[in-house]
Protein backbone atom coordinates (compact mmCIF):
# COMPACT_ATOMS: atom_id res chain seq x y z
CA UNK A 1 0.00 0.00 0.00
CA UNK A 2 1.42 3.39 -0.94
CA UNK A 3 0.52 7.03 -1.40
CA UNK A 4 2.12 9.33 -3.94
CA UNK A 5 2.02 13.03 -3.21
CA UNK A 6 3.13 15.94 -5.35
CA UNK A 7 3.09 19.71 -5.68
CA UNK A 8 2.95 21.67 -8.92
CA UNK A 9 2.07 20.06 -12.19
CA UNK A 10 -0.29 18.72 -13.30
CA UNK A 11 2.22 17.10 -15.68
CA UNK A 12 4.98 15.15 -13.89
CA UNK A 13 7.65 17.22 -15.65
CA UNK A 14 6.20 20.38 -14.03
CA UNK A 15 6.18 19.16 -10.43
CA UNK A 16 8.02 21.07 -7.71
CA UNK A 17 7.74 18.32 -5.09
CA UNK A 18 7.05 14.59 -5.23
CA UNK A 19 7.02 11.94 -2.51
CA UNK A 20 5.98 8.34 -2.10
CA UNK A 21 5.30 6.63 1.22
CA UNK A 22 3.57 3.50 2.42
CA UNK A 23 3.74 0.17 4.17
CA UNK A 24 5.24 -2.85 2.46
CA UNK A 25 4.23 -6.48 2.90
CA UNK A 26 6.27 -8.50 5.43
CA UNK A 27 8.17 -10.30 2.64
CA UNK A 28 9.51 -6.98 1.30
CA UNK A 29 12.93 -5.95 2.59
CA UNK A 30 13.45 -2.83 0.46
CA UNK A 31 11.67 -0.44 -1.86
CA UNK A 32 13.73 0.92 -4.74
CA UNK A 33 12.35 4.05 -6.38
CA UNK A 34 13.32 4.46 -10.04
CA UNK A 35 13.26 7.88 -11.68
CA UNK A 36 12.38 8.60 -15.31
CA UNK A 37 16.11 9.03 -16.06
CA UNK A 38 16.88 5.53 -14.72
CA UNK A 39 18.40 6.68 -11.41
CA UNK A 40 17.62 4.25 -8.58
CA UNK A 41 17.16 5.22 -4.91
CA UNK A 42 16.43 3.03 -1.92
CA UNK A 43 13.53 4.48 0.06
CA UNK A 44 13.99 5.04 3.79
CA UNK A 45 12.64 1.83 5.30
CA UNK A 46 11.64 1.21 8.95
CA UNK A 47 11.69 -2.03 10.92
CA UNK A 48 7.87 -1.99 10.65
CA UNK A 49 8.09 -1.95 6.82
CA UNK A 50 7.01 1.67 6.48
CA UNK A 51 8.85 3.54 3.73
CA UNK A 52 9.32 7.10 2.49
CA UNK A 53 11.07 8.74 -0.45
CA UNK A 54 11.20 12.38 -1.58
CA UNK A 55 12.41 13.26 -5.06
CA UNK A 56 15.59 15.34 -5.08
CA UNK A 57 14.69 18.94 -5.88
CA UNK A 58 17.42 19.23 -8.53
CA UNK A 59 15.95 16.25 -10.39
CA UNK A 60 12.48 17.82 -10.33
CA UNK A 61 13.94 21.07 -11.67
CA UNK A 62 15.22 19.08 -14.67
CA UNK A 63 11.78 17.55 -15.42
CA UNK A 64 12.61 14.14 -13.94
CA UNK A 65 9.74 12.27 -12.25
CA UNK A 66 9.02 8.94 -10.53
CA UNK A 67 8.73 6.12 -13.06
CA UNK A 68 8.23 3.03 -10.89
CA UNK A 69 9.04 1.29 -7.62
CA UNK A 70 10.62 -2.13 -7.22
CA UNK A 71 9.70 -4.22 -4.17
CA UNK A 72 12.72 -6.36 -3.20
CA UNK A 73 12.56 -9.51 -1.08
CA UNK A 74 14.96 -10.64 1.63
CA UNK A 75 17.03 -12.64 -0.88
CA UNK A 76 17.46 -9.56 -3.07
CA UNK A 77 14.99 -10.93 -5.60
CA UNK A 78 12.57 -8.59 -7.35
CA UNK A 79 9.10 -9.35 -5.98
CA UNK A 80 7.06 -6.76 -7.88
CA UNK A 81 7.42 -3.68 -10.06
CA UNK A 82 4.84 -0.98 -9.39
CA UNK A 83 4.45 1.45 -12.33
CA UNK A 84 4.11 5.13 -11.48
CA UNK A 85 4.73 6.67 -14.90
CA UNK A 86 1.78 8.96 -15.46
CA UNK A 87 3.62 11.20 -17.92
CA UNK A 88 1.55 10.24 -20.93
Amino acid sequence: MFIEGFEGGPAPQQRTGETVSGIAAPAVSAIIVVESNGARHEADFSSGNAFFFAMPRTDLEHGIYLDHMDAIGASGRLLQTIPMDDAS
